[in-house]
Parts: structure tokens; sequence; C-alpha cells
């Protein structure tokens, strides 16, 4: 049940309204307020080692406190591609992700340099946002030019990482992306 209820949260945390930020930081402080031995299960549940039991409720908290990042980053920026353009660097995995799929959502061209650079991220979350934002903006016309020019790139980093198993689902999608680039 708590991964169902983490997807969840991060789900809203990329794609949500600003608004549901402040449901995330409940959900937080209710969980800091759970009883120890509930906050290990769920955090076992999770294949989170907990050292001291006593502060299992606070990590799981944690948890879902983390998510009000990238709330706080949509409500700040809104629709406003230039501001979404510095998030793709942010710390936070899942401000950078929701960054790519906002500047993608936004058709931003000036966005493909950063979302190219995204595609290589170590974290799959972004790999993926990435990958969708720049496959969305090949609906942009004043794109194009941009993303044609990120071909070479992509087909250099798909042979290096041709064989990583932790990268086969993203590399799919990116294999795909580079198909329909190189057909622009």
């Amino acid at each position: 049940l708590l991964k169902l209820r983490l997807t969840i949260a991060q789900s809203a945390a990329l794609f949500g309204e600003p608004v549901l930020g402040k449901d995330i930081l409940n959900l937080a402080m209710r969980e800091s307020k759970g009883s120890q031995q509930t906050c290990v299960r769920q955090l076992a549940e999770l294949t989170m080692p907990v050292g001291d039991p006593r502060q299992a409720c606070d990590l799981l908290a944690t948890q879902f406190g983390e998510l009000s990042k990238p709330f706080e980053a949509a409500r700040v920026c809104a629709t406003d591609s230039p501001c979404w353009l510095p998030k793709l660097q942010d710390p936070d995995p899942v401000v950078r992700a929701r960054a790519a799929y906002e500047l993608g959502r936004a058709g931003a061209q000036d966005a493909v340099p950063g979302l190219a650079k995204a595609v290589a991220d170590e974290q799959l979350l972004i790999r993926t946002a990435a990958t969708r934002a720049l496959d969305w903006l090949t609906a942009v016309p004043a794109a194009r030019p941009a993303l044609k020019g990120i071909v070479p790139q992509l087909a250099e980093q798909l042979a290096q990482e041709q064989g990583k198993g932790q990268y086969v689902k993203a590399n799919e999608e990116l294999r795909r992306l580079h198909v329909k680039l190189t057909r622009l």
C-alpha cells in the first residue's frame, strides 16, 4: 500500500497542480505522527533499512515531504519556460523530471540542448521525462532544426550504453526518438 501511495504522490509531483503540494505536506505530517511499529513495517515494504526504529516515522514522512519541492517549482514557474530551464539542473531529481515535462508540454524549443543533456542523466525518471519532452517537441516546427542537431549525440549515447541493463527501458524510448528525429 505504501509503494502505491508513494507512486501516486510522485505522479502528482510530476504532473499535478501546485495546490496539491499542501496535501503532500499534510500526508508527510500524518506519517510522522504514526505508530513506530506501523512505520517500521511500511519501510520494510520499501526494503528501506531502519537503523533506529524510533526514527522510522520521520524517515517515512521524509519520503513524502521531499515531494513538495516539485510543487514549489510549479508554483513559482507555472507555465514560464525560461523559469523551468535552469530547473533541469536542480539537485532534486523529481524537480528535474518535472522541468523536462513542463518544457516539453510548453513546446519550448530553446529547451532542446538542456533536454538532450538530461536524456543522459543517471536517474531513469529524468531520462524518461527528457526523452518524452523531446518527443513532444517534434510537433513544434520551430524546434525541428535543434532536434535534428542532437541526432549524433543520441546515436553516440545509445552506442556507449548498449548492453547496460539499468538503461534498457529508457534507451528503448530513446532509440524510438532517435529514429523519429532522423526522419524529420
